[in-house]
């Protein structure tokens, strides 16, 4: 288990792809990340479901820091076609989210150039 953090409750909740600055298949827009708890996302690319564990903290700039680790996915062909690959439980992911200030559009950086915007749909404490 990766250490938990202070203040990552803001991130809690379901979260639906609504853009991306690259380009990408149409079955990727079907893309969510549900925030189930300040340990655990539960997610899909569009097409394949996956589970990650994660950390995050609160950077002065405003967003977050996360830092994960794929638990588990449902084996299914990832929404670019490719194959599962195998889950290494060693290996940490970093990714970077900023939120709007109304906290209802989350930004979520694969890399300095890549990122994906997510809409809050499932407020956090709720199901749906």
């Amino acid at each position: 288990m990766l250490c938990g953090v202070v203040n990552a409750s803001e991130l809690l909740g379901k979260w639906e792809f609504q853009s991306s600055n690259k380009e990408l298949p149409v079955k990727c827009h079907k893309a969510y990340l549900d925030f189930v708890s300040i340990s655990k996302i539960e997610g899909s690319d569009g097409s394949r479901k996956g589970v990650i564990e994660y950390s995050a903290e609160k950077v002065v700039a405003g967003g977050y820091n996360l830092i994960a680790k794929h638990i588990s996915n449902d084996g299914k062909q990832s929404c670019y076609g490719s194959e599962e690959e195998p889950i290494d439980n060693n290996e940490l992911v970093f990714f970077y989210i900023m939120l709007s200030p109304d906290n209802q559009l989350m930004k979520f950086y694969f890399s300095k150039e890549y990122y994906h915007v997510y809409k809050r749909v499932v407020p956090k404490g709720t199901k749906g």
